[in-house]
């Protein structure tokens, strides 16, 4: 009995179809799973991971809060005209007014022409300085 628990737990922990370089891969795709994975990407630093994984949420569920963090994240690599776009989809959506005000600063930030001299990892929303 105790084998057979073995090659279950092996079988759970081994990678899916040989794409373990595939960050939203594995049994864990919620909601909270992606978008744990995707601070943690970006946190580190690592824009193209963090894309990924709110790609593969925003797949799943369509939210102002995680149209913010893409489009945030899309500003941060320096591409300004997808941060736009994600503001705008996350307006569309009606956010409360945090989110909406989240949103069009955003919309705004993508908006302001790239400057060399700007460190955009340190950019934030209003609503994460209070």
């Amino acid at each position: 009995m105790r084998a057979g628990m073995l090659v279950i737990t092996a079988a759970l922990l081994a990678p899916v179809g040989g794409c373990s370089h595939d960050p939203t891969a594995g049994p864990l795709r919620d909601e909270a799973t992606l978008y744990g994975r995707a601070v943690t990407a970006s946190q580190a630093g690592d824009h193209a991971t963090a894309l990924r994984h709110l790609d593969a949420l925003l797949a799943t569920v369509d939210r102002p809060e995680y149209r913010l963090a893409r489009g945030l994240e899309h500003l941060r690599a320096g591409d300004a005209a997808r941060a736009k776009a994600d503001a705008a989809a996350g307006l569309a959506l009606g956010p409360d007014a945090s989110a909406r005000q989240d949103l069009a600063w955003l919309a705004a930030e993508a908006a302001k022409p790239a400057s060399g001299g700007s460190d955009s990892r340190r950019l934030s929303p209003p609503s994460w300085n209070k």
